[in-house]
C-alpha cells in the first residue's frame, strides 16, 4: 500500500509594522503584474514571469492578499486560455 504524501503547512510569517509595504506601492505592483500579462505569450513565459517575482508575489499575499486572487486570477484566466490554443 502507498503511503501518504507528507503535507507541509506552511505558516505566513507576519511582517514588523515598519517593514510592510506601502498600500500604493503593491497596488502599482500588482497592477504591472497584471499589465504584463498583455504581452506574454506562452505559457512558459508567464510561469517564468510569475517565477521572476515570487518573492514579492509573497509579499503581496500576505499584506494584501486580495490583490495577491486579483493577480492570480488573471494568470490563471490566461495560462487557461494558452492551453485552449494549443488544444484547438
Amino acid at each position: 500500500m502507498d503511503a501518504e504524501p507528507e503535507v507541509k503547512v506552511v505558516k505566513r510569517k507576519e511582517m514588523p509594522p515598519e517593514e510592510v509595504p506601502k498600500k500604493e506601492d503593491m497596488r502599482l505592483f500588482a497592477d504591472s503584474m497584471i499589465q504584463y500579462t498583455t504581452i506574454c505569450e506562452s505559457v512558459e513565459h508567464l510561469n517564468s514571469y510569475w517565477k521572476a517575482n515570487q518573492g514579492q508575489l509573497d509579499i503581496l499575499n500576505s499584506v494584501y492578499p486580495d490583490m495577491y486572487e486579483e493577480v492570480l486570477t488573471k494568470f490563471k484566466q490566461l495560462k487557461a486560455s494558452f492551453k485552449e490554443k494549443t488544444n484547438e
